[in-house]
């Protein structure tokens, strides 16, 4: 819910691949949608872009567009976790 709200570039492609992933646990193997919490979370240095840039006089200055592997796992939480939870809630 705060990735929606967050006013960051970033959140949205992030807010996607966490709902992806939840969907992949819930349809693939299974697990309950509501007992699923954010076990990792990782950003990984991706490829790169090269890119070129206008500026005066007709010439171009290159520059590299970056990009970025997020990996997100998702895991189940056990009835002892849910306890716990619902006690300090």
């Amino acid at each position: 819910m705060l990735l929606e709200f967050m006013p960051w570039r970033a959140c949205r492609p992030t807010l996607v691949a966490l709902q992806s992933a939840a969907a992949n646990a819930q349809n693939q193997f299974n697990m309950d949608k509501s007992r699923l919490y954010v076990h990792s979370c990782k950003a990984d240095r991706g490829p790169y872009s090269k890119r070129m840039k206008p500026v005066s006089k007709g010439q171009a200055h290159p520059y590299r567009r970056r990009q970025t592997h997020l990996t997100i796992r998702v895991r189940e939480m056990t009835d002892e976790m849910m306890m716990k939870r619902e006690e300090f809630a």
